[in-house]
């Protein structure tokens, strides 16, 4: 939940960075899913611990040059678009077709880093 997120992402950012004050660290956040369409508890939503990330980054970015961010848009997986529960098996946890659209999604958001902090693949 969002509480959860705002308390150990910064935690564990921090313990990382004692150990690799280098290493690059992509935080992300996937869009809605089907079940966020239903009006469930805003701590629980996709979209809210979405939010909850991103400001995560936005408090952290600044004194840190090697964390990153990206947030799952449009037409990409786990959207909420109409086609989503194809990738999750009830609303919520992806199926294998959902993991695949995950992979080949942070793959390329994987390579925009490796790029970014001139790191060959």
């Amino acid at each position: 939940i969002v509480s959860q997120v705002l308390e150990r992402v910064p935690a564990f950012i921090a313990r990382l960075r004692e150990r690799y004050p280098e290493t690059p660290i992509l935080l992300y956040s996937l869009q809605k899913r089907s079940l966020d369409r239903y009006g469930f508890d805003g701590e629980w939503t996709h979209e809210a611990k979405a939010l909850a990330v991103k400001d995560v980054f936005d408090r952290l970015a600044p004194s840190d040059p090697h964390l990153y961010y990206t947030r799952v848009e449009g037409e990409e997986p786990f959207d909420g678009h109409v086609l989503s529960y194809e990738m999750d098996v009830d609303g919520c946890h992806p199926n294998d077709y959902g993991f695949m659209q995950m992979a080949k999604w942070l793959y390329r958001e994987l390579k925009r880093v490796a790029k970014a902090e001139n790191i060959a693949l």
